[in-house]
């Protein structure tokens, strides 16, 4: 693992969920109901902002490049959409799991093909959300993850926070070659 660029946060604050949009990264706070906006190259503080949510919890945060929004999660069961220029709040989405029951402590997400992809804390499942309606479409297990094929590597930039320090790492992706028959 190589670190490209890193930045010591505040000693304070837990960094939690990140993401990219547009030359930015948008940072979450887990408890201190902050987040950041960096230079995605300089790694400099551009804005700093107060935000509220269901649990006031920052846990994981996507950006949604079709309608332009940001996308946070804070351990309940609600998607939580903000413009990006006013990081204001546009709405709110419950998320339904496929048996009825709400989707509680939704954790990490990313934006992929149009649908929000949500780990649940403490469970190992990966939800695929849409995410106008809130309802999950599809449940994915751990059990259901074929063990690594042969390695076909791809690179891809990751941004991450740990232990109050931004890293910038190029990790590897492994396709299975089942998956492209």
């Amino acid at each position: 693992m190589n670190i490209l660029k890193e930045k010591e946060m505040e000693s304070q604050v837990f960094g939690e969920g990140i993401t990219y949009a547009d030359g930015l990264l948008y940072q979450l706070t887990w408890l201190s109901h902050r987040g950041f906006i960096y230079n995605a190259t300089t790694l400099d503080v551009v804005k700093e902002f107060k935000f509220h949510s269901t649990k006031n919890e920052g846990w994981g945060i996507t950006w949604d490049p079709c309608r332009k929004e940001l996308v946070m999660t804070d351990g309940s069961q609600n998607l939580h959409f903000w413009d990006r220029k006013t990081l204001t709040k546009t709405k709110v989405v419950p998320v339904t799991r496929m048996k009825g029951y709400a989707a509680s402590q939704l954790n990490e997400i990313e934006w992929y093909r149009g649908r929000i992809l949500a780990n649940v804390w403490f469970e190992d499942v990966l939800l695929v959300i849409n995410p106008e309606t809130g309802t999950v479409e599809k449940e994915y297990g751990t059990w259901l993850v074929p063990p690594p094929p042969k390695k076909k590597l791809l690179l891809v930039l990751v941004a991450s926070f740990r232990v109050g320090i931004l890293l910038l790492l190029v990790t590897t992706i492994i396709e299975s070659p089942r998956q492209r028959q």
